[in-house]
């Protein structure tokens, strides 16, 4: 039992630990506190809080018990300072030990997000395996049986991201971004006009290891075509890589492989 000196969660008054249940009725429950897990993010504020109580509560940077901004800029010195996002670092205690000065903003904004659009979980996802480079990952999530409210696959295709710098940035952005060519590749099969001649046999061969075929484009919007926040399609992106020397998009400018061709 806790002692009355041991911090509660800020949100649901109650221990910080998670009390484990048995895995079959077999297994009886014991009274030990090896039955439970330490549980307890501590915010800078000094509030601590349940993982799953913080994530129900966050809305904004701000700590859901005082109000207090618990957030902070990263380091004068990171690249990209002047776009990065802000931080949110506190101490996680949990079953895998103590860690401290965790940044967990990125992870609590976009629960907030999908809080408020839990439509948009399939997107996001879809976004995250485009910066993984993780093809597989995608055909799954595209071939999956949807359920009541899901986006459709052409819609998941053509998903922008919330939270890119500048927000609005397609999967084909990211992909760039991140020197994912074969991404890039299943996404201009998936969701552009490019003609089918132009594709390298390899990337027929890859789709249909991976049970996916390019469907009918016409009415539907070129990914190509889409640009961010910033104004900026793709083959922008690629162009500002090139810039710093050869990489992976190498040859790739004005092919209008990554924008739209001037009409």
């Amino acid at each position: 039992m806790s002692s009355s000196s041991e911090p509660l969660c800020a949100q649901c008054n109650l221990p910080l630990v998670l009390t484990l249940t048995p895995d079959s009725e077999e297994e009886e429950p014991t009274s030990s506190d090896n039955n439970t897990l330490p549980d307890d993010v501590h915010l800078p504020c000094g509030h601590h809080f349940h993982w799953s109580c913080l994530l129900e509560a966050y809305e904004t940077t701000s700590c859901p018990a005082c109000h207090t901004d618990i957030s902070s800029r990263p380091p004068a010195s990171s690249s990209s300072s002047q776009q990065a996002d802000p931080q949110i670092l506190v101490n996680l205690h949990n079953e895998g030990g103590l860690q401290q000065n965790l940044d967990i903003f990125t992870l609590l904004r976009e629960e907030a997000y999908l809080r408020a659009f839990p439509e948009q979980r399939k997107c996001l996802a879809f976004l995250e395996f485009c910066a993984e480079g993780d093809q597989h990952a995608i055909v799954t999530l595209l071939q999956a049986l949807p359920e009541e409210g899901d986006p459709t696959p052409a819609q998941i295709l053509r998903s922008t991201h919330p939270f890119s710098h500048p927000p609005g940035q397609t999967g084909l952005h990211i992909a760039v971004s991140n020197s994912h060519r074969e991404v890039a590749f299943l996404l201009l099969l998936l969701a552009s006009e490019v003609p089918e001649l132009e594709f390298p046999a390899l990337v027929y061969q890859e789709a249909a290891a991976m049970g996916i075929m390019r469907e009918e484009q016409t009415g539907l919007q070129d990914i190509r075509g889409m640009l961010d926040e910033g104004g900026r399609s793709a083959e922008d992106i690629a162009r500002q890589m090139e810039s710093r020397g050869p990489g992976v998009w190498h040859g790739w400018a004005g092919k209008h492989w990554l924008s739209m061709p001037q009409r």
